[in-house]
């Protein structure tokens, strides 16, 4: 007599690992390339991954400056060859300092978001290394001061010596450290 043996019931949950991003605090100015996958031993069936609910692909690289400031997720959701599904978040940050203000103003300069000659570029700069000298010798009043005329002269060029887009992004990480301050 042949008995049937019933079939054996899939209880490994699938594996997500997530490598990036990470759950920190990441520049403005920095670039992040997704970095995820799934594992199971019945196969995996889908493995979709969204950032603030818009798609993603492994692999995708992401400048942070076209991401608005603040808390974003990346939540990758896996589903495997039998139905199981996991869900992984992974909760990051993106925040501007001078630092980053500085590199922005440079990689603008170089990707041609702005209209003019170096004096542009070189007058913004010189303002975030005052600032940030200001700012390193706890006077924050006098850091403020300079950054509030970054944000008037690149409200005065928007548009004319430096693109809309470019003086948008830097007005409003400049307001940004100084409302940490």
């Amino acid at each position: 007599m042949f008995v049937k043996t019933p079939p054996v019931r899939d209880t490994t949950p699938l594996t997500i690992t997530i490598n990036e991003p990470v759950t920190k605090d990441n520049l403005h100015s920095e670039a992040i390339t997704f970095d995820f996958s799934a594992e199971d031993p019945s196969g995996v069936a889908s493995l979709i991954a969204t950032l603030d609910r818009r798609l993603v692909m492994n692999g995708d690289e992401i400048e942070l400056y076209n991401l608005t400031l603040g808390s974003h997720t990346l939540k990758v959701t896996a589903v495997d060859n039998v139905g199981n599904s996991r869900i992984e978040t992974v909760p990051f940050n993106i925040v501007a300092t001078v630092c980053s203000l500085q590199d922005l103003v440079n990689m603008f300069f170089k990707s041609g978001y702005f209209n003019s000659p170096k004096g542009m570029r070189t007058s913004l700069i010189k303002k975030l290394y005052a600032a940030e000298a200001y700012m390193n010798a706890g006077q924050i009043d006098y850091a403020k001061d300079v950054l509030g005329a970054f944000i008037n002269q690149l409200e005065a060029q928007s548009d004319r010596h430096v693109s809309e887009y470019a003086a948008d992004i830097l007005i409003t990480d400049v307001q940004h450290v100084i409302d940490n301050l």
